[in-house]
């Protein structure tokens, strides 16, 4: 029987996430082929194995008889031979270009399609269909359970029934604390934008027709694949890897420099003194982190689709690791991450009236701060495949429809001590060149950032009170 989206997974029709790793020891196409085949025998009705109908929001049944075809339109081949793709762990144009040209091509109707190479696998998947949670979850499940033959159990759909709601009364239902905490952050938070300074120019393109592309499609920058999103902008993704030991060095920075705060504000911090010292425009100030609302309720793994909220933050000193935690642990707190959520479904239902000409929304609200950030933790899927590189070495490469063409989307995700930082944004937007430089930056040696930082902030402070 068809199936009509959750509200809060319409918001996300037509957006597709995609990611590719490697390399690494494959499983045959054929092996993972078989897990979703037992996964059509475990749990028939399950949300990978329907089509999206783009137009009305619903999920579409697959007949049995159908599903045979369905199953090789999901899990495809990818000639990952060097001859086509290079060697992605020195220069990643290649693969990025075909990442790229299949990104500007959709989904379709297909809820997610799995690249098999012999080395590398890519992920694409609807964001209708479900966050970063199912994301890595497929990914990791399609992958383990090719080598050990086990059913894909973890991927049965035993969904919590209206986990907004439950989530929001569970938060808000029993007290006034958090009620109180969410106006006094609303109006700090409505403050910090009316003394934004005016918009920095924009980067422009050039106007003259591009240059021809290099033999095989690849890109000259290394790490930056483009996609063509919709007319007005130009999806683009960098990436950049660091040394193995990079976990253990924020950790020990923490402790010394910090210890209130978390490995992610440190991350987070630096990411904004990177961009505050790149040749990139800013405007806004803060930053915007994505929560997974999971949190809010018990058992919330069990949530399918899509249950992440998006908060624009403005702590005290947006490079300050502990100014940025403190905000964090506030806003999850007050519960705005549901709040956010809510309001994204209110403005889809009843959306809300622009001036002729005007990109601002009638009510003077300001776009969001320029960069998003958003940790994806550990890389799952790790322990279930058997690397062929260095942890420093390894190739990973995200690209996601940003937070609007305003945005750098800004991730961490940890590969066995190295982390990797992937940054997706409009072209059009942002010069190409200098978010790569800010990817590297990042990568190579956050922590130098963020001590200069200090150092300045200390110069500055002397100077005052002399």
């Amino acid at each position: 029987m068809d199936q009509r989206l959750p509200a809060r997974d319409r918001l996300e029709l037509g957006t597709v996430s995609m990611m590719g790793f490697g390399p690494v020891r494959m499983p045959s196409v054929a092996a993972v082929r078989r897990v979703v085949w037992n996964l059509a025998a475990l749990d028939p009705g399950n949300r990978l194995l329907r089509r999206v109908d783009l137009v009305n929001g619903r999920l579409l049944t697959i007949p049995p008889s159908a599903r045979e075809r369905h199953l090789h339109e999901v899990i495809r081949e990818f000639d990952d031979d060097p001859a086509t793709i290079g060697d992605p762990t020195q220069d990643a144009g290649p693969i990025g270009a075909w990442m790229a040209a299949r990104y500007a091509e959709g989904l379709g109707q297909l809820p997610f399609r799995f690249w098999v190479g012999r080395k590398y696998s890519m992920l694409e998947m609807s964001h209708a269909v479900g966050d970063a949670t199912l994301f890595m979850t497929t990914w990791t499940s399609l992958l383990q359970h090719a080598q050990d033959e086990q059913l894909p159990s973890e991927l049965i759909e035993t969904s919590v029934r209206y986990p907004l709601l439950r989530a929001l009364w569970r938060t808000f239902g029993t007290g006034l604390g958090p009620s109180r905490d969410l106006v006094t952050q609303y109006r700090a938070s409505r403050r910090a934008r009316e003394a934004t300074p005016p918009p920095s120019p924009a980067f422009s393109p050039p106007t003259t027709s591009p240059a021809p592309a290099p033999a095989g499609g690849a890109i000259p920058a290394q790490g930056v694949s483009t996609a063509r999103g919709e007319s007005a902008s130009r999806l683009v993704s960098v990436c950049a890897t660091s040394d193995a030991e990079l976990t253990a060095r924020v950790r020990q920075w923490r402790e010394r420099h910090a210890p209130a705060a978390s490995a992610n504000g440190v991350l987070y911090a630096a990411a904004v003194v990177a961009l505050e010292c790149s040749r990139l425009p800013r405007r806004q100030p803060g930053l915007t982190v994505l929560f997974d609302a999971r949190r809010y309720l018990t058992g919330g793994n069990a949530i399918v689709g899509n249950f992440v909220g998006c908060v624009g933050i403005t702590p005290e000193d947006p490079t300050s690791p502990d100014s940025i935690t403190t905000e964090v642990r506030r806003v999850i707190g007050c519960g705005r991450p549901l709040v956010s959520i809510g309001a994204a479904l209110v403005a889809q239902a009843i959306p809300i009236p622009r001036r002729p000409g005007s990109s601002q929304p009638s009510n003077g609200t300001r776009p969001s701060p320029e960069l998003t950030v958003t940790s994806l933790g550990m890389l799952p899927l790790l322990p279930h495949v058997k690397a062929l590189v260095a942890p420093e070495r390894t190739w990973l490469q995200g690209m996601v429809t940003t937070a609007g063409s305003d945005a750098l989307t800004c991730s961490f995700t940890t590969v066995a001590g190295a982390i990797n930082v992937s940054i997706s944004f409009d072209a059009h937007r942002f010069d190409p060149g200098a978010v790569q430089e800010l990817a590297r930056t990042l990568a190579d040696d956050p922590l130098a950032l963020l001590d200069a930082q200090a150092a300045a902030s200390r110069d500055t402070l002397t100077l005052t009170t002399h």
